[in-house]
């Protein structure tokens, strides 16, 4: 047997008894998940998260040995089942995610983690603007809004009809750090671009901020960007 087939084989068998592992464990957490009052992460919480970060230390080591980033390479050259790779790299962001709004230090783990996946692999576009969007939340979460900003309108600048983008800073400035004028930028950003945000909140909330302190120019103008919104909005199917 080939010594390339060996290696393949036993790539696939590791992260497979790896997977395995994962699913033994989420079987024991499930009922942890959402109910009850904020706790700490257990002993099998950190397990898991051990497990999926083993995964992805393998799948970046193919992608060394072999000199390609691509993860569609890797997924049809190592793995039997379809987007094996691909899978275990979303499944493990959403684990962190999840456990970030439970223990903030978690939060700094999937910053790395993104910058680990953006410096050696290669996503599919979704996953990739999907990934910069997230990164860029984290850094919100943790404090360091500059970063933040200047990784969510990068984003847009090269995504302008990126809706999730929109929807991240709204929610910082509507619930994470309340600022009106900041939440002002956002739907000015998406009118200069011409897109059709998927909700109102943030229009419907300038609108009634500014008539409630009296400021007539600019009500009229959210109300009228409101207005326009409705319209638009009807003629779009999501």
């Amino acid at each position: 047997m080939k010594v390339g087939i060996v290696m393949k084989n036993n790539i696939e068998e590791k992260v497979m008894e790896l997977n395995r592992k994962i699913e033994n464990i989420v079987m024991k957490t499930t009922s942890y998940f959402g109910f009850g009052k904020k706790q700490d992460l257990n002993n099998y919480d950190i397990q898991l998260i051990e497990y999926y970060k083993e995964i992805l230390n393998l799948i970046i080591e193919i992608a060394k040995q072999d000199g390609v980033k691509s993860l569609e390479i890797i997924d049809n050259k190592y793995f039997k089942v379809e987007n094996t790779a691909s899978m275990m790299i979303e499944e493990y962001l959403a684990i962190l995610q999840f456990y970030g709004n439970i223990d903030r230090n978690i939060i700094k783990r999937e910053i790395d983690v993104i910058n680990q996946i953006q410096e050696n692999l290669k996503l599919d576009n979704n996953s990739e603007i999907k990934n910069k969007i997230e990164l860029a939340d984290c850094y919100f979460k943790i404090g360091n809004e500059n970063k933040a900003r200047k990784l969510i309108l990068e984003c847009i600048k090269n995504n302008p009809d990126e809706d999730e983008a929109y929807i991240c800073m709204q929610n910082w400035y509507m619930y994470d750090k309340p600022d009106i004028n900041k939440l002002a930028e956002v739907i000015d950003l998406a009118e200069e671009n011409k897109h059709i945000l998927i909700t109102d909140f943030g229009y419907d909330r300038l609108v009634k901020f500014y008539d409630s302190v009296g400021d007539i120019k600019n009500r009229e103008k959210y109300q009228e960007f409101y207005d326009n919104w409705k319209k638009k909005r009807e003629t779009i199917e999501f």
